[in-house]
């Protein structure tokens, strides 16, 4: 991700307006023109317009941008940036004051938390042949969130109050911790004739941790039969460090053929271990319009989870592995339109697996609001594949319209410490995307978003453990065997742009979801009602908007 300068040449911004959210830009020069600063609000507020967009809420996010820019000399220059967010959101009975089926309902959640990321950057040319770049920065987080259950105990009787049943609700799950992480980095590029353009650079990241995270009673995980399994309180600090340095080289063998190779080296303090990253690419001009490339490369990962050591033997865990295998076509049909194919497999090795749960790993859970059901002993021993092919076209703009499209077919598997491969969370077997925009006329725009992907896969409940204890409990023993059912939306948008005191002023209207079709997002478990109930999507939501640039 990078960040554009501000503007040089004189002071101006741009305000926006809609109901996803409001934000402004300003941006000016500095120095008389040898810098320039831009900074950027911004603040949602779908929370004003509806109670749930799908996940039983709605956050309240802010945003702060910021960067400077200044040229102290022909050679060199330096940069700032600050990045920070902070959200909010309360989920749970209180959200309608009542105590209907919803399975959020049976619970108090409360989250707050901030994230803030800073840096700065100095850049030397060393003649026409190298640059340098120095880099330092700060990135800090932020949590703290309470979580309280409603009917753990018990059903409550008719009549209880929302509000009694919160305050004699037992809590169980509570996280005020704290993260930071500084990084120094070196980084030179030079031209050092038959090994051609060189790069070569070194890291040492620094990691400060503050742990105060609990589950008194247990994590009532829907993987294990015991809910009181697993339960901790976790108090802990402490410092550790990443140590990095990598090489590499890139060289036109012939006039049509470019090798790129390379490697990285880290050292992870905590873990006590290093890894060694080969990196080896080629790309052939077969024609003027056509090129063919392949890459390989291996790529290692700290596990997040081995700081949360709650379970002890989670600081045996290893940087889990993956190799990646790319190819691919790259075809220029014409100056704006460009078609792209390949093809992957990547292999992963040392994945975290629970060691309680043979048939479980870390890829076959997903993304889970839940921390708890995630937060349980684990040991290097999964492993895994994804393989798959991509088309991409790209119509750049014209005078009338622009566009994009992918179509991809892919297939992940991972295996537990059972050895058996099955599919992970994010095997969409079939993907569909399209983004265009057609100029209807000088004032006005038209523009669409097709989204359409299979199904998720899902483990299903046992249905006589879950309505027996009458509570989620995962088949184990499928994990990941079922789908739900395939997600499709389409999006549009008009736009209209007048001339305001000589600036632009654009208005939006359009609607995102038009065919209002209700996806599926999971299934939950009804506590109340002790069966199954289906979690659907936001449908067909208006949108609204300003925008003005001044």
């Amino acid at each position: 991700m990078t960040q554009r300068e501000g503007k040089r040449d004189g002071f101006g911004g741009r305000a926006t307006l809609g109901f996803a959210g409001a934000g402004a830009i300003f941006e000016g020069p500095l120095a008389k023109g040898k810098g320039a600063w831009i900074s950027s609000i911004r603040r949602s507020f779908l929370d004003l317009f509806t109670d749930d967009i799908g996940v039983g809420g709605v956050p309240a996010v802010y945003t702060f941008n910021n960067k400077v820019v200044y040229d102290f000399s022909p050679r060199d220059r330096i940069w700032g940036v600050s990045i920070t967010g902070v959200d909010r959101i309360r989920l749970g009975a209180i959200q309608d004051k009542t105590l209907d089926s919803a399975e959020l309902n049976n619970l108090d959640i409360r989250y707050q938390g901030w994230r803030s990321a800073n840096g700065f950057n100095w850049q030397r040319l060393f003649g026409s042949k190298g640059v340098g770049l120095l880099g330092v920065s700060h990135s800090e987080a932020s949590v703290d969130q309470q979580v309280k259950d409603l009917v753990y105990n018990t059903l409550p009787p008719p009549g209880t109050s929302v509000e009694d049943l919160i305050n004699t609700s037992p809590v169980v799950f509570r996280d005020n911790s704290r993260e930071g992480e500084s990084t120094i980095k070196y980084d030179l590029t030079s031209y050092a004739g038959m090994l051609g353009k060189l790069q070569a650079g070194g890291s040492v990241k620094i990691f400060r941790i503050n742990y105060d995270i609990a589950s008194p009673l247990g994590s009532d995980s829907p993987y294990s039969l015991d809910r009181t399994l697993n339960a901790f309180d976790l108090k802990r600090s402490f410092v550790t460090n990443q140590l990095g340095a990598y090489l590499q080289s890139s060289a036109n063998v012939t006039s049509r053929l470019n090798l790129t190779w390379g490697g990285r080296i880290d050292r992870y303090s905590y873990l006590d271990r290093a890894r060694f990253s080969p990196r080896v690419g080629v790309s052939y001009r077969i024609t003027d319009k056509l090129s063919w490339r392949a890459n390989f490369g291996s790529y290692f990962q700290q596990p997040y989870f081995v700081f949360l050591s709650a379970f002890a033997q989670n600081r045996n865990l290893l940087p889990w592995r993956a190799d990646h295998y790319v190819t691919g076509f790259s075809y220029i049909v014409s100056p704006t339109l460009r078609v792209t194919v390949e093809g992957y497999r990547k292999n992963y090795k040392d994945y975290p697996v629970s060691s309680q749960f043979r048939t479980l790993t870390l890829a076959s859970i997903g993304d889970t609001f839940d921390v708890r059901e995630i937060l349980f002993p684990l040991t290097s021993a999964g492993r895994g594949r994804a393989q798959g092919v991509e088309l991409f076209v790209e119509k750049k703009f014209t005078d009338r319209w622009f566009g994009q499209m992918n179509v991809a077919f892919s297939k992940t598997r991972h295996a537990g410490l059972d050895g058996v491969m099955r599919p992970g969370s994010f095997d969409y077997t079939r993907v569909f995307n399209a983004v265009g925009g057609y100029r209807l006329t000088k004032n006005w725009e038209l523009s669409a978003r097709v989204a359409y992907l299979t199904g998720r896969p899902y483990t299903p409940f046992d249905l006589t453990e879950s309505t027996r204890q009458r509570r989620p409990i995962f088949d184990l023993q499928r994990v990941n065997a079922e789908r739900l059912p395939d997600y499709a939306r389409i999006d549009v948008r008009l736009d209209r742009t007048f001339i305001v005191r000589d600036k632009p002023l654009l208005i939006f209207i359009g609607a995102q979801n038009v065919i209002n079709r209700k996806n599926l997002a999971s299934y939950s478990w009804d506590r109340r009602a002790n069966t199954i109930q289906e979690n659907e999507q936001i449908g067909l939501f208006p949108l609204i908007g300003m925008e003005w640039r001044f």
